[in-house]
């Protein structure tokens, strides 16, 4: 049976996270996958993460993958003390996070998907633009 790796899944992560406009800092946000091959059936994480951005007030993030190839399972903001919402839909992840003024730093955002049953083999690209 031949494999699908994670580097050959159809996902576009596009504004992962954007941070407040009048923050004084930059944020360096980074893109992991949990695994850098799957089959057909398996599961995966995607996790945004970030350095420390002190005060930050708000965060939103959106992802966008082919529905033919991955189905969304489970996840969303990992900040404590946060509030958060996602929502899902025609393949699109969207949420936001918000609370007072407190430092971010590590996980933001896991994200569980799954590689349908029904996907075609072949390879794709994952890539990401935060």
């Amino acid at each position: 049976m031949k494999k699908l790796s994670v580097l050959a899944i159809l996902l576009l992560i596009v504004g992962l996270l954007a941070v407040p406009a009048l923050a004084a800092q930059g944020a360096d946000i980074s893109v992991s996958v949990s695994s850098g091959t799957v089959h057909r059936g398996d599961t995966f994480t995607v996790t945004v993460s970030t350095t420390a951005v002190a005060d930050c007030k708000a965060g939103v993030f959106m992802f966008i993958y082919n529905t033919s190839v991955i189905e969304y399972v489970s996840g969303g903001v990992t900040l404590n003390g946060y509030t958060s919402g996602i929502s899902t839909a025609d393949g699109k992840l969207a949420g936001y996070f918000m609370n007072g003024q407190t430092t971010v730093q590590g996980a933001l955002v896991e994200i569980t998907l799954k590689v349908k049953d029904t996907a075609a083999y072949g390879s794709y690209t994952i890539s990401g633009a935060p």
